[in-house]
């Protein structure tokens, strides 16, 4: 004869966000025959709910019927309602409920689902009422649900009744809640409305006196346009010649930096898809060493597998040594290192397939995660960390030349600015002459002086 299955009773559980001060019934207990859950029992009742759940999960792979299947998932409930894993407690409960065809325990089971939507409702209070009341209905509806099986459980009249409370406590604040959102709202549009009209009359203001303002200097502007237009044909005509050379000489220098920016981003972006290629292929690798680890597969699929793998590293190894081979490539040397690291990597991968196909997984492993190993060698090789601490001394000479160049740059466009204000009035072509050959030899001292010999350069003109 069977022993009885005593169900232990779910304790008071914690309660979240705001509350009112009571606290729903806990489930009650359930007695079924079923020898094979004391185990769990006995964790329950030791407060070890972990090994309990466990030993509940046990139980229900050894046949029982469907009356105490239902108690397992009842009782399994119970303890996932006791870790206040709340959501997970709902499922048992819903298959305690649907598996058992004892009316008393269904109604248990719909309690229970009330009583965990209650903490969850109550928890969700801070963060969004209308949810915390849309839950605490579905808690209510449970808890309906439950006393239709069973009208003689007063413990549900009193949760559905405190569930109820709770809603109506949870719409008062809601509303008043709103009311004050509204009311706040009222009074910033008001304030905005006083701003704008503030704001409107002193732009009103500010366009007067810009009027004025407008009008005085537009006839000022017309007088000096009269003065500067004999001037400014003279100024044109020279200025027409030095900007057709300027354009072309930006021209040909914007040109050449085109190509060299399209090249470089072409070679960027093929190298950033080879080193995703090798990532994926070591991420791979990674997981089928795992996997020959946990004996899941049969040696003859894991063998197939990594040849296909190898050969994926083969042509990634190959594009790199081409690549590295071309002329003119900033990451050839990169790239070179990375394809001598695939190299030896193909070398564990074969090794592993041997092993493989001798069904020596261990060493198989051990091969693969060689592999794995080097292959995370070839992308960081690729990715250039060995060569990421660059000398402070050379940051400071390349800035110390950039500034140079910045200054010889910034002189040879005072002095065309200057020359472009010359006007045949002003001085002669002999000045003019004399003033543009000055220059080009400060130019060419300043050159020299940036090519490192220290050729003294006098201040500009």
């Amino acid at each position: 004869m069977r022993k009885f299955l005593i169900l232990l009773l779910i304790f008071q559980a914690v309660i979240y966000g705001s509350y009112s001060g009571e606290i729903p019934k806990p489930q009650p207990e359930v007695k079924k025959y079923d020898g094979s859950v004391e185990t769990a029992n006995k964790f329950y009742a030791d407060e070890a709910y972990e090994k309990a759940l466990d030993e509940y999960s046990r139980s229900k792979l050894e046949g029982n019927d469907k009356l105490n299947q239902g108690v397992i998932e009842y009782n399994s409930g119970n303890t996932l309602y006791k870790l206040g894993k709340y959501n997970e407690a709902i499922e048992r409960y819903k298959d305690a409920a649907l598996i058992s065809n004892d009316q008393v325990l269904r109604s248990k089971a719909l309690f229970g689902q009330g009583n965990a939507l209650y903490y969850i409702g109550m928890s969700e209070v801070e963060k969004n009422k209308e949810n915390a009341i849309k839950t605490l209905k579905s808690g209510a509806s449970m808890y309906k649900s439950a006393y239709k099986l069973d009208t003689a459980n007063q413990d549900i009249v009193y949760n559905l009744e405190l569930v109820r409370k709770e809603i109506n406590r949870l719409r008062k604040e809601l509303e008043e809640q709103k009311k004050n959102q509204q009311n706040q709202q009222n009074k910033q549009n008001q304030q905005n409305q006083q701003n704008q009209q503030n704001q409107q009359n002193q732009q009103n203001q500010q366009n007067q006196q810009n009027q004025q303002n407008q009008q005085n200097q537009q006839n000022q502007q017309n007088q000096q346009n009269q003065q500067n237009q004999q001037n400014q044909q003279s100024k044109q005509n020279q200025q027409n010649q030095q900007n057709q050379q300027n354009q072309q000489n930006k021209q040909n220098q914007q040109n050449k930096q085109n190509q060299q920016n399209k090249q470089n981003q072409q070679n960027q972006q093929k190298s950033n898809e080879q080193q995703q290629k090798l990532d994926n292929l070591q991420k791979q690798q990674q997981n089928l060493q795992n996997k020959s680890e946990q004996k899941n597969q049969s040696p003859q699929d894991l063998n197939k597998q990594q040849q296909e793998l190898t050969d994926q590293t083969q042509k990634l190894q190959d594009e790199l040594e081409q690549d590295s081979q071309q002329k003119n490539s900033p990451d050839a040397s990169k790239k070179k290192e990375a394809s001598q690291k695939l190299q030896e990597a193909i070398k564990k991968q074969k090794e592993a397939e041997k092993e493989l196909n001798k069904n020596n997984r261990t060493a198989a492993a051990k091969a693969q995660q060689d592999a794995a190993d080097k292959m995370k060698d070839a992308l960081d090789s690729l990715r250039g960390d060995k060569d990421n601490n660059k000398k402070p001394e050379e940051n400071n000479d390349n800035s110390q030349q950039q500034q140079q160049v910045e200054q010889t740059d910034q002189g040879e466009q005072e002095v065309e600015a200057q020359a472009a204000e010359m006007t045949d009035k002003e001085v002669s072509s002999r000045k003019a002459s004399d003033i543009l050959r000055r220059e080009k030899e400060d130019n060419d001292r300043r050159r020299k002086y940036r090519l490192g010999r220290r050729v003294r350069v006098d201040k500009d003109w």
